[in-house]
């Protein structure tokens, strides 16, 4: 009996003293963050292993600067509608096992949050964002200049627009752009290509609004579909021959595509289906030609303000539009 009493005594021990030469990091993982505000002057490295990064006002990266982010970090915004506004370059490539996140600090994140990804960099080398998670900003990302690339991204759930592009030269690839408030990617000018992405639970999936006479914009080869309002919203000032939307399956909306607008459109080769309204139109001149436009509720409509070319679509039978008096 005494040796067992001593036997359990020296386990006793020795575990109390491989406790006590424990790090005590191994005992009681510590919470560590790295607070960042400010300008950022040098070109600098956010490392996976100081993260989360969190935004506590806004952070400046300078003309001629590069910030880089590693695979995997989180950069948390906190306390306020804080922005990253970048006059020089931001490289945050992610991989699609350790995407690069860009979110709310808060416990129980919502839309707003944070303020938006602002890209100023006119002159500056490209910037990428790539496996990139961007969610509960205001605005996810703004591009008021710059030359900015977005591939294979999540962005969402924010208070407005996913992707607002005021101006400069935006690739748009790959990604996905779901759960924001008013639309998920917003157009006003630049030089833009959208395609191969994934638009949904919008309000309006892609809206191309302001003066587009001297913008470039390609959407081509994404699916539009289950957004509140429109698919695609064509409300521009001024349009340009240069705007191209094509190869597009564009279904589930409401409208799948909305044409307010006087300026002039071109829509061909996409495959317009279940949505309410194909595509309705309020006012001017415009063209939807080579379409496949099936099984919506009413295919194609207008307005007495609006002159529509309509011909050489597929409307589901080879025999034309269907119309219940008429056919």
């Amino acid at each position: 009996m005494m040796k067992n009493k001593l036997k359990s005594l020296v386990i006793l021990v020795t575990l109390t003293f491989s406790i006590l030469t424990l790090p005590l990091e191994r005992l009681f993982p510590v919470v560590k963050a790295t607070y960042v505000e400010g300008e950022i002057s040098i070109d600098t490295v956010w490392t996976l292993l100081d993260s989360p990064f969190i935004v506590c006002q806004n952070v400046t990266i300078k003309e001629g600067v590069t910030l880089t982010i590693e695979p995997g970090v989180e950069v948390r915004f906190g306390g306020g509608p804080f922005t990253i506004i970048v006059n020089g370059r931001l490289i945050a490539k992610g991989t699609e096992e350790n995407p690069i996140k860009f979110t709310s600090n808060k416990e129980n994140p919502m839309a707003g949050d944070w303020a938006t990804l602002l890209f100023n960099g006119t002159g500056q080398p490209p910037s990428t964002l790539e496996n990139c998670v961007i969610a509960y900003g205001i605005d996810g990302i703004t591009v008021n200049n710059g030359n900015v690339t977005i591939r294979k991204s999540v962005i969402r759930s924010s208070l407005k627009n996913g992707i607002t592009l005021l101006n400069g030269s935006v690739a748009i690839e790959q990604c996905i752009v779901q759960n924001n408030r008013e639309g998920g990617i917003k157009v006003s000018g630049g030089n833009v290509t959208i395609q191969n992405n994934n638009i949904t639970l919008n309000r309006n999936g892609i809206s191309l609004t302001g003066n587009l006479a001297n913008s470039s914009v390609l959407i081509s080869r994404n699916r539009v579909f289950a957004n509140n309002n429109s698919g695609i919203l064509l409300e521009m000032e001024s349009s340009s021959s240069s705007i191209s939307i094509r190869n597009n399956t564009v279904f589930l909306n409401r409208y799948g595509f909305l044409i307010p607008t006087n300026a002039s459109t071109f829509i061909t080769r996409n495959y317009i289906y279940n949505n309410t309204f194909g595509a309705f139109y309020q006012q001017g001149s415009h063209t939807i030609r080579f379409n496949n436009i099936c099984n919506n509720t009413v295919g194609v409509d207008a307005s007495p303000d609006a002159r529509v070319n309509a011909t050489q679509n597929y409307w589901g039978h080879k025999s034309g539009p269907y119309h219940e008096s008429l056919n």
